[in-house]
């Protein structure tokens, strides 16, 4: 795992190396090793590394192959073994860098094709004179690209490039503004005009004739993986699991699970504990403090109880309850996100909850944590997301019987149910904002975005609804939809880089993984849903390993249970912010600050009183303000 950044003049002007020095400093970070420089003519890369894995110890990026072609990367390979066998090489002997290098010189840009795991690179290929640049199947590292009269820079953070001074650092408010309503863009649009983004799942190559990009993996259809038996999917199910969680564990000191009450961190927690034996895993359950929201049929705020009894039932888990600690590593002060990353942080409040835990880590000698996200996407769907399509379809039988089970489960008359889970998926998004008493623009009850805004005038006019409506709290009739949109959310993976250098953690997402992704994104729907259960393949893969009450329960887990309380203790610094930024004038065309400066005069009087209004002061008001924030610090930034 590393950050890299590089430089070519097509021109054939030599790269300073002062530059490239200058591109390395960019990227500092904590614990990240001293950059190394590779100048080569008109080209030049600068590689800096973390020590995660006993492997990285052995990384010597920028790597020079037979063929002269130079590889800088951020990765961490899985499936090593296989990918080593068809090289012909032992894995022992070669990092996960020189395993990519080999398999460009074997299979030339086919490679990526070959890998698994999170990986963003860059190949310098001189017998071709082009540069390659590549990202892994879910985005999961992070690389930006600029071009201009002058040359070609890349960085898996957008601060190098922007210290260069040919690159104009002139923001595009169309990206600021997806960014605020929580809209998909373009994924090579970043929120700088100068500056592209290489899409997840693709390769970009420059040449002389320009630069072309190709799509090298798609997400699988649904229904297309058919075994005979439960028990056939659930064997396979869970040699898919063990395999990714195996590979998340690769480790050179101790890993840490950060665990809650839900079937995604469960299912990698158990695997993960059952695979490590005897050796013991470290546990922590982020606690919220003070007084609570209460809890409602659907949600609990405190995840802590029901984790308490997982570890119970395993006595290879080493877990600890981790309160709020005082601590400060940055992540109170956004300017800390801005630097290191160079880009706005969409949900700075809820991130810096987490630091507790990196912390914790810390100090126990650990920099590798697993985690469940993104595991309800494919592994642990719902699967009542299937239901409009198969109404649609004619699958009224099936339909029909589901609908039953689903009210029995649910506590609700079938007709309520019919409408939940057929109707109001289809439902046209004016006719649901007409039901709701919503008026304004589509994201208006959850964005900061300036009504007035010229870039409000053009989403109006272009935002594509069928899709939007997701944000909106609405399902879709096609399941695909959202998990494109959830996948696609080039936004959220854009932090990745920017908390790593932060805190010097790996946070691995083993239900992110390929093959695990590949798998049930294949399975037929009644392996999520059948006779009213949902999660149906998640919750089998479980039972009697875990406590019912996390393997049959359907409430979930909030993330920041005590947002209020810490919003209430910076409310007067908020307001003060929110001020200086009117009297600025910088932000107050993209943002709503009036809105915002209402929202912090009309507080709420006590925690479920604010959880009533959480999209209002958790997403609207802290996303509004860090926008803010973001475009009073690029007016000023150097």
């Amino acid at each position: 795992m590393s950050d890299f950044a590089g430089l070519w003049r097509p021109g054939g002007d030599a790269v300073a190396r002062d530059m490239l020095t200058r591109m390395g400093n960019a990227l500092d970070g904590r614990d990240i090793a001293q950059a190394r420089i590779v100048a080569a003519g008109a080209v030049g890369l600068v590689h800096r590394q973390h020590h995660f894995t006993f492997e990285d110890l052995d990384e010597a990026m920028p790597l020079i192959g037979r063929s002269g072609a130079i590889l800088v990367a951020d990765c961490r390979l899985n499936d090593r073994a296989d990918l080593a066998a068809a090289l012909g090489v032992d894995p022992r002997d070669h990092a996960d860098g020189a395993l990519i290098l080999l398999g460009f010189e074997r299979w030339g840009i086919d490679v990526v094709e070959r890998l698994r795991g999170c990986f963003a690179l860059a190949i310098w290929d001189p017998a071709a004179q082009r540069l390659i640049l590549a990202r892994d199947h879910a985005g999961e590292r992070t690389l930006f690209w600029h071009r201009g009269p002058t040359g070609i820079a890349f960085a898996t953070r957008m601060r190098p490039i922007l210290g260069l001074p040919e690159v104009p650092d002139a923001l595009d408010e169309a990206a600021l503004a997806d960014i605020l309503i929580l809209d998909n863009g373009p994924a090579t649009r970043t929120p700088y005009r100068a500056i592209e983004r290489v899409p997840m799942a693709h390769v970009v190559i420059v040449d002389a004739d320009g630069a072309r990009s190709r799509r090298y993996w798609t997400p699988p259809v649904p229904d297309t993986l058919h075994l005979r038996s439960d028990a056939e999917y659930d064997e396979a199910a869970r040699e898919v699991i063990d395999r990714s969680v195996a590979d998340a564990l690769r480790a050179r000191g101790p890993v840490a699970l950060a665990m809650t009450g839900g079937l995604d961190t469960v299912t990698v927690a158990e695997s993960a504990v059952r695979q490590s034996a005897p050796r013991r895993l470290l546990g922590m359950t982020r606690v919220p403090g003070g007084t609570l929201p209460r809890d409602s049929a659907n949600h609990y705020h405190d995840e802590s109880g029901l984790v308490e009894q997982l570890a119970d039932m395993m006595p290879g888990l080493d877990w600890h309850r981790v309160p709020e600690d005082g601590g400060d590593w940055g992540e109170h002060d956004e300017r800390n996100f801005f630097l290191h990353g160079g880009l706005p942080c969409r949900a700075a409040h809820n991130i810096a909850w987490f630091y507790p835990l990196y912390r914790f880590m810390a100090e126990r000698g650990s920099r590798v944590m697993l985690g469940g996200e993104m595991g309800n996407m494919f592994y642990s769907a719902e699967g009542t997301e299937f239901l409009p399509g198969m109404a649609m379809r004619g699958q009224w039988r099936t339909v029909a019987r589901e609908i039953r089970a689903l009210a029995r489960v649910e506590g609700d008359g079938w007709l309520r149910t019919f409408l939940r889970h057929i109707v109001r998926p289809v439902e046209p998004l004016h006719w649901r904002r007409r039901r709701h008493g919503e008026t304004g623009h589509p994201w208006s009850w959850h964005s900061a975005l300036h009504p007035d805004a010229p870039a409000s005038q053009r989403l109006a006019e272009t935002l594509d609804t069928g899709r939007y409506r997701l944000r909106s709290g609405a399902g879709h009739r096609d399941p695909m939809v959202p998990r494109d949109l959830m996948m696609g959310d080039e936004v959220a993976r854009d932090t990745s880089s920017t908390m790593r250098a932060m805190n010097g953690v790996d946070a691995r997402k083993p239900l992110l993984d390929r093959r695990v992704v590949e798998f049930f994104g294949a399975l037929p729907p009644n392996q999520f849903l059948r006779d009213g259960t949902t999660r149906r393949i998640a919750r089998r893969l479980i039972v009697g390993r875990v406590p019912d009450a996390i393997a049959l329960g359907t409430r979930r887990g909030r993330q920041n249970g005590d947002w209020f309380r810490l919003l209430t203790a910076r409310r007067a610094q908020l307001i003060a912010d929110v001020e200086r930024l009117q009297a600025q004038g910088v932000a107050g065309r993209l943002v709503d600050l009036d809105r915002i400066h209402a929202l912090l005069q009309d507080w709420p009087r006590d925690a479920d009183a604010a959880e009533l209004r959480r999209t209002e002061y958790l997403q609207l008001l802290t996303r509004g303000v860090s926008m803010a924030r973001f475009l009073a610090w690029h007016a000023r930034a150097n």
